[in-house]
């Protein structure tokens, strides 16, 4: 069965056979939702946003699920000060929309750590220019030299966009991974810089396939989505 979408007009749109048309600027652009992937004149629009005319800020942007994710490793600076966890791109930044939720998950592994005891902090915001509106995230994971042996994790809560200090239970490991998720409400947009201090300097290396994923869910008040009754 094709997806039906409605537009203000009250018109509806099979966007399986020729997509909701919509203006950006003065060019008109094809929105398609084909096997669950948003399409925009055929490319796909993961990572991307698009403004319709019309409605509030929020309204107005098509917001799908971003990410970074290395390809290679990434060695850090020796320093304790927070510093960006991925270098994919130049500054690690992602732009946030003002008024908005995110759910967030972050997934990354480092070696070459200090055999010091303790591992990190984490910072979602980072030295972003964004401003939060409230946040809540938890890490789980393990501070130990070989993390591919099963070994009980640690973890850790946090209602700030950084934590107080290690994440996990301290350990003299020189290596650690760790698995992190939470909701993000953003107040005034701009951007975060997914980022990590740690505890002891030493030019710590972020392993590949380490990620970071953002999905917007709503206004930055947003309670609830669904026949919740």
């Amino acid at each position: 069965m094709a997806t039906k979408i409605r537009n203000a007009a009250n018109q509806t749109h099979d966007n399986k056979s020729d997509g909701f048309e919509f203006s950006a600027g003065t060019t008109a652009r094809k929105l398609k939702i084909i096997n669950g992937d948003v399409e925009l004149d055929g490319t796909s629009a993961a990572g991307n946003a698009y403004a319709f005319p019309g409605g509030s800020a929020s309204e107005q942007n098509v917001l799908v699920e971003q990410f970074i994710a290395l390809t290679g490793t990434n060695t850090l600076t020796s320093t304790t000060a927070i510093q960006a966890l991925f270098d994919s791109v130049n500054n690690g930044a992602l732009t946030v929309v003002g008024s908005t939720s995110y759910w967030f998950e972050c997934l990354f592994n480092l070696s070459s750590m200090s055999g010091t005891s303790g591992n990190t902090k984490f910072d979602v915001l980072g030295a972003g220019t964004a401003t939060i509106s409230s946040v809540a995230w938890s890490a789980m994971g393990a501070d130990a030299t070989t993390p591919g042996t099963a070994a009980a994790v640690g973890g850790s809560f946090t209602a700030t966009n950084v934590s107080s200090g290690n994440i996990m239970n301290a350990a003299t490991g020189t290596a650690m991974y760790a698995l992190i998720k939470g909701i993000l409400r953003i107040n005034a947009g701009g951007t975060i810089i997914p980022s990590i201090g740690l505890t002891t300097a030493a030019a710590a290396v972020v392993g590949i396939n380490s990620y970071f994923r953002i999905s917007p869910i709503g206004s930055n008040t947003v309670q609830t989505k669904g026949n919740w009754s």
